[in-house]
Order: C-alpha cells, then sequence, then structure tokens
C-alpha cells in the first residue's frame, strides 16, 4: 500500500510539475517566429434543483505568435495552424501593428483538462511564400 501510495505521488507531481495547478505555458521559436501556447483551466460548480452538486470544466486558451523580421508591413496575410492533445485550430489572419498575432479560444464541459506538459504543440505557418513549423513544449 504504502508502494502504491510513493507511486502516486510521484506520478502526480511529475504530471503537475509544469503547470500551477491553474494553467500551463508552452514555448517555441524558429528563425522567423517566436511563440506562446498558454492554457488556463476554470471550474465552475453548479447545484442543480434536487440540491445534488455538480462541476464544469472550461479551458481557455491563447496562442501568441511575434514575426522577428523588420518588415511588418510586407508579411501579409499568415495561414497557421496547430495541434495540442484535445484539439487545435487553423485560419488565416494578419499581423497587429506591433508584429503579432493573438489567437484565442476554447473547449468546456465535464471532461475539459490542460494539455499535458509532456506533450508538445505542433505550430505551422505559411506567409509570403515561405512556412515554418514550430515545436513548442512546456515551460
Amino acid at each position: 500500500m504504502c508502494r502504491f501510495l510513493i507511486i502516486l505521488l510521484v506520478s502526480t507531481l511529475f504530471v503537475n510539475g509544469c503547470n500551477d495547478g491553474s494553467g500551463i505555458t508552452f514555448e517555441g521559436e524558429s528563425s522567423h517566429w517566436t511563440a506562446s501556447y498558454v492554457e488556463k483551466i476554470h471550474e465552475t460548480g453548479i447545484k442543480n434543483l434536487s440540491g445534488k452538486f455538480s462541476y464544469s470544466n472550461s479551458v481557455s486558451h491563447k496562442l501568441s505568435l511575434k514575426y522577428k523580421g523588420p518588415n511588418l508591413s510586407n508579411v501579409g496575410p499568415v495561414k497557421y495552424s496547430y495541434d495540442t492533445e484535445h484539439g487545435g485550430g487553423e485560419g488565416e489572419t494578419s499581423l497587429d501593428r506591433n508584429g503579432y498575432l493573438n489567437i484565442t479560444g476554447g473547449i468546456s464541459g465535464e471532461d475539459a483538462a490542460l494539455t499535458s506538459c509532456i506533450d508538445t504543440i505542433a505550430v505551422t505557418l505559411e506567409w509570403n511564400g515561405m512556412s515554418e513549423t514550430l515545436e513548442l513544449t512546456a515551460r
């Protein structure tokens, strides 16, 4: 029994060691881009009419990409795609005046959970006939 508890404690510390219990951050860099992907979890408790208590989770995420090149106005539209343990996204947008792309989203439900810190997140960007893939890792 003691052995089981020690294994359980070590695994919990390993899995949760890269987040503070409410969020996790992944970062990465390529020749032309830096990236940060932040997930945060929110729990909501609900008491139904019969007095039974239940809860629901929601996970919000923000992908921030920064173009490192000097000519922001020449970048044009940027196609992006990213994959996480719980899904991903894709689209096309333009840089803001400071060279950033900010993509937000989220999921909700009883089973909503943070991406595991042992996973990597692949982000692919295409612009002006160029393409790069960034591998984001937990920090």
